[in-house]
């Protein structure tokens, strides 16, 4: 209870930071964001929209709609997931993505009732809508496309139809209840049962307004542009050091763009159609209908299918997660790997040695398992592990091996190159895990098993929700990467062997339990309770473990006012009850710094497309001349590549030397870019690499 009050004063504290008590003086206002997005984001902006059963909203429209209801979709009879649609409707083509939802929203708080009394009874004698937040579980490059191409989101359900159950896939006792008439002294309910107003309101949908996103806007449309291209070399690469990757192939046949090349606008429908709608990415799983869409959008001037204005957008940034890779060691061959390198990693992605001898093991085939080249997860290691960001102009253009080398169907299942094993596509976080455990099971689940029953080897974003189905199982492991640990401090050393970090099992299984709890009632549990230091993700925040990435969400206008509340929640929720993330900014409860927030940054660069036009606002023609950024740009261009940059309270420290360049104090992130710059002028290289 005392934990929980706490949250919600950081809660309050960080909302006065981010300038949000003075809302209070505004007009009253429905909530109602449509969230499209990254998985990593997917539970932690559950639990703050829910705000432990307040709503977040302080002047709603209404002022008794006061507390809130959650509820998540689940799946059919048929076992096939009851999603939300996300539906671009450009040039009459309604494309649709489809993915897992969560739904919380207000209703009028009445004396006496508790929370389940609340979300029924009450909601359904209010014909109204309250605030409503929604957020689709896709990728972020998806996520992305939904906000700039304006797509539309709904239940995928039909005005009227019989209002379904929750699924409960947020583990109920996150949803402790401190709010009005609610004592707190035990879990709220399991997923509220939306009233008919409130589900009829789903299945009508609306314009999705924020995106939720693991990569900046910048490096999301460069990654569109490099799917739903010709496979091959770009005209700005000019054959310097190039992989043939730049492009890899998604479009549709008679596009006009070359590789790696954005789509151009086409008056002729005909034309259009084929420039903006590429072919799907599909999954290699067993049995899997699962697909990512290719669809081409912009982020500034004007949209490629519509050529109208796109719109506006501001990035919030929420805090920073390492991505892990894992093993599924069950079947003996990949057992005593516990460390990879770069260059040993590169092997076995790209398929060049499909086999545990490549990480250390026995020589033994192993399953490898890709994420879709959409995904926000997958360009994060692109970016830091395998390819590395393209430095056209300089040789060698691209000094890393793309996990795309090699590939040659769609969906991809196929035997590597070398070491007798192979690869397989999967479509979002969930998928990618599933596969892991899958991968020497022939089980119903696991849709009766991949070609040949053996260990195997994937990476997702780390979230202890993310991984929950196969953490603490000695079956499965996690890997320290060039030596460094991504979840604590030593890899190997557990809690009951020194105590360097309470919750750590050891042994490099992926922590389930925590010293506030076992398994499902491992949280909420403090940072502090299961770092030694204080403060999660050591390594991360030190800046010796490499691949992590910014979570973020990109809105505009009141949609972007309320995320920028959200993300405030957020923060405080990852410190003080489930702690996925290192904030991005300062937590305080009361005066009392809690958490000092994210002290490193990344350096920032140019992503070029194919033809050398830059992306981004303020890039109008070729390469770095062609983008002129004005002065107050706080920050800009992409990053999921740069170098890691230690700060000071968000100025980089005195005296700090990169690539011998020193940046004077106070150094901010506009000052910290272009992949193509030189030390001279302040601009960096976007990597460093240990292989």
């Amino acid at each position: 209870m005392i934990l929980r009050m706490k949250t919600i004063l950081a809660l309050l504290v960080i909302a006065a930071v981010a300038g949000i008590v003075p809302q209070a003086h505004a007009t009253a206002s429905n909530v109602q964001l449509w969230i499209a997005g990254s998985s990593a984001l997917w539970q932690a902006m559950a639990i703050s929209a829910y705000n432990s059963g307040v709503n977040i909203n302080k002047t709603p429209i209404d002022i008794t709609y006061t507390s809130t209801c959650h509820w998540t979709t689940g799946a059919t009879s048929a076992g096939q997931a009851q999603n939300f649609n996300l539906i671009d409707t450009r040039l009459g083509k309604n494309l649709t993505d489809s993915g897992g939802a969560w739904v919380v929203w207000s209703v009028p708080h009445t004396s006496g009732n508790s929370s389940a009394q609340d979300c029924t009874a009450a909601a359904s004698a209010n014909p109204n809508v309250g605030d409503v937040w929604v957020f689709a579980n896709v990728d972020s490059v998806v996520g992305l496309h939904s906000y700039f191409a304006k797509s539309t989101i709904n239940s995928g359900q039909s005005v009227s139809s019989s209002v379904l159950p929750g699924a409960g896939k947020i583990a109920q006792n996150l949803y402790a209840c401190t709010g009005p008439d609610h004592s707190g002294s035990s879990p709220c309910s399991a997923d509220d049962t939306p009233s008919q107003n409130i589900w009829n309101f789903l299945a009508t949908g609306s314009v999705v307004n924020v995106a939720a996103t693991d990569i900046r806007p910048e490096d999301g449309a460069w990654v569109m542009c490099r799917a739903n291209s010709p496979l091959g070399a770009s005209t700005v690469g000019n054959g310097n050091g190039t992989d043939n990757l730049d492009g890899l192939g998604y479009n549709t046949t008679g596009a006009s763009q070359g590789s790696g090349e954005c789509a151009k606008f086409s008056s002729n429908n005909t034309q259009a159609l084929k420039n903006v709608f590429g072919n799907a990415l599909q999954s290699g799983f067993p049995g899997s209908s699962s697909k990512a869409q290719v669809a081409a959008f912009n982020i500034s001037g004007k949209d490629p299918a519509t050529n109208v204005a796109v719109p506006a957008y501001t990035v919030y940034p929420i805090g920073a997660v390492p991505i892990v890779f894992v093993i599924n060691q069950g079947a003996g061959q990949l057992s005593g790997v516990n460390n990879a390198t770069d260059r040993q990693l590169q092997d076995v992605f790209s398929g060049s040695h499909c086999n545990a001898s490549a990480l250390g093991g026995s020589s033994h085939a192993i399953n490898v398992f890709l994420r879709e080249p959409l995904s926000g997860t997958y360009n994060t290691v692109e970016a830091n592990v395998m390819r590395y960001p393209t430095n056209y102009g300089n040789s060698p253009g691209v000094s890393g091996t793309s996990m795309e080398t090699g590939v040659a169907t769609n969906p991809l299942k196929d035997t590597c190159a070398g070491g007798g094993g192979a690869r397989y596509r999967s479509i979002g976080t969930g998928q990618e895990i599933l596969s892991v455990s899958c991968s020497n099971s022939t089980t119903s689940s696991c849709g009766g098993g991949f070609a040949a029953q053996q260990d195997g080897i994937g990476f997702a974003f780390f979230s202890y929700g993310n991984v929950s189905s196969i953490a603490g199982n000695s079956s499965f492991n996690y890997l320290a990467l060039n030596g460094v640990d991504p979840i604590f401090q030593t890899y190997n050393s557990g809690a009951a062997a020194n105590s360097i970090d309470p919750g750590n099992p050891g042994g490099g299984q992926l922590p389930l339990n925590t010293p506030c709890g076992s398994g499902p009632t491992a949280f909420p549990c403090a940072e502090q309770q299961i770092w030694q230091g204080g403060y999660s993700f050591p390594n991360l925040r030190n800046g010796t473990y490499r691949v992590w990435s910014l979570l973020r969400l990109v809105s505009t206008g009141t949609a972007g006012t309320n995320a920028s509340a959200l993300a405030a929640s957020a923060q405080a929720y990852s410190v003080n009850e489930v702690p996925d993330f290192v904030p991005a900014k300062v937590v305080k409860s009361g005066t009392t710094t809690i958490d000092p927030g994210l002290l490193v940054l990344r350096s920032h660069y140019l992503q070029v497309a194919g033809d050398g036009v830059g992306i981004g606002s303020g890039c109008t023609g070729t390469g770095v001349a062609g983008c002129k950024l004005p002065a107050n740009v706080v920050e800009a261009q992409g990053d999921m590549g740069g170098v890691i940059i230690p700060t000071n309270q968000g100025g980089v420290k005195p005296g700090l030397k990169v690539n011998g360049f020193t940046f004077a104090n106070g150094t901010g992130v506009n000052e910290i870019r272009n992949v193509q710059g030189s030390a001279t002028d302040g601009t960096l290289g976007s990597h460093v690499r240990a292989n």
